[in-house]
């Protein structure tokens, strides 16, 4: 470490000896004023950068052998682009005894819209209160460390491209430094393997033959995306050769990102039904098939609520990831109420390959679903009152018309008369269970229990 700054050390005297300045040119000596001689200049950094700011130190030699200078003043003549960030602006020496040599150092100020290239800077050197002196012009170069062009944005016509598409990648070159921009070479490399997009029409290079300071252009390529694109979002490089007005080169080399999308797609299956008629509960297994190219995370299927059916189970189930040509199940079980058909309401929500939410609803219904008839629904619901009545009214008639049978061997006539006798019985039943008909009995029980 040691050796290295005695290295630097050497450098910097040989610079100061022989009048060197940082970027190499030699400074050959320039008379200021009387008796003032400017022996050499340095300037950290070299080139300067426009908007940035720089130290210039300048070696001041009084020449005469005889003569003192009181109060030298030096100083740098502000004009464009160059303003001083120095506090004082003025260096006053107190003074410059014969054959004395000083450094007289500066913070320079560059200013952001500078032009690339040469620029004048002036001293002005003045004794105490006599005439102002002005150097020759000092030639700074001022040129940008980083120049380069700006791809102020890419995006697709349309701006959602699926597989299959044809579409147009639109590249916005903007050049936002304050100098020409000439030759300006760009390609997009597509022939990666990985890439599924394919130029359509013309190469995937484009050709610029200037780029004025503030202004843009537009670059269209034309492409084709590849039917089996995978969705994602595809990684390719982009490549700008240019030249600067004072015939510079410069080469960026950078990634650019464009998307392929796609649209999930999910079939809906009954995989399992044990509900075959209303007022019968049973599972259901809903099966769910990813037939789309794209996989689908965090999937939820949730059985909403319907007149159809009761839920009798948790009503929603976590799938999780379905991988594109895949298939998951969910089971569920209800009790069916519909006398008609059964459909059931789903929910859907999951995230695509962009991690993007999706929401559908569904309907499906449940093949094979015999419902039930009205006198059917009445005796489900009536439950074992309702058969226990069926049942006695059945045996009824049976038992009437085969007592009829017996006596007059006529069937047709043993029927009729069973049938005649089982409805005249309904209809005693029906009269004696009417509200009127129960109060006058109830009333006969209360009589019945006062007499002695």
């Amino acid at each position: 470490m040691e050796g290295k700054m005695k290295k630097l050390f050497l450098i910097l005297l040989v610079m100061g000896v022989f009048g060197l300045n940082v970027n190499g040119a030699v400074w050959e000596s320039q008379v200021l004023g009387p008796d003032v001689v400017i022996e050499s200049l340095t300037f950290s950094p070299y080139p300067v950068d426009p908007g940035g700011n720089f130290d210039l130190t300048i070696k001041v030699h009084n020449t005469n052998s005889k003569r003192t200078i009181e109060t030298p003043k030096f100083t740098i003549q502000e004009s464009y682009p160059f303003t001083l960030s120095t506090d004082p602006k003025v260096k006053v020496l107190n003074s410059l005894i014969p054959n004395e040599e000083a450094l007289v150092s500066f913070r320079v100020k560059v200013d952001e819209g500078a032009s690339t290239g040469v620029n004048d800077l002036v001293i002005v050197y003045q004794e105490g209160t006599r005439k102002t002196y002005l150097s020759d012009p000092v030639k700074v170069d001022v040129k940008s460390s980083g120049i380069e062009l700006s791809v102020a944005s890419i995006e697709t016509v349309p701006e959602e491209i699926f597989p299959g598409d044809e579409a147009q990648i639109k590249l916005k070159l903007t050049n936002t430094l304050p100098v020409l921009m000439k030759n300006i070479d760009l390609n997009l490399d597509l022939s990666a393997a990985s890439v599924p997009f394919i130029p359509l029409g013309s190469t995937t290079q484009r050709t610029l033959t200037a780029l004025n300071k503030g202004s843009s252009s537009d670059l269209l390529f034309e492409i084709s995306v590849d039917p089996e694109a995978e969705p994602g979002v595809y990684k390719i490089p982009l490549t700008i050769n240019y030249d600067d007005a004072f015939e510079n080169s410069y080469t960026i080399d950078t990634l650019t990102g464009i998307k392929v999308s796609t649209l999930p797609e999910i079939q809906i299956d009954i995989d399992k039904n044990e509900v075959r008629q209303a007022l019968n509960a049973g599972n259901i297994v809903i099966k769910l098939s990813n037939t789309g190219l794209a996989d689908l995370k965090f999937l939820t299927l949730k059985l909403q609520p319907s007149e159809d059916y009761n839920i009798m189970s948790s009503p929603q189930v976590y799938i999780g990831n379905l991988e594109s040509d895949d298939y998951e199940t969910a089971e569920f079980k209800i009790l069916a109420k519909s006398k008609d058909k059964l459909d059931l309401k789903l929910l859907l929500t999951y995230r695509d390959a962009f991690n993007s939410e999706h929401e559908s609803e569904e309907v499906v219904n449940v093949a094979n679903y015999a419902g039930l008839s009205v006198v059917q629904l009445v005796f489900k619901q009536g439950g074992g009152l309702f058969t226990l009545i069926f049942y006695i009214v059945l045996i009824s008639f049976i038992y009437i018309a085969f007592k009829e049978w017996r006596k007059t061997k006529h069937l047709p006539w043993a029927l009729k008369t069973a049938l005649l006798a089982v409805l005249v019985g309904i209809k005693r039943i029906i009269k004696a269970i009417r509200p009127r008909t129960v109060f006058r009995g109830i009333k006969a029980i209360f009589r019945f229990i006062r007499e002695p």
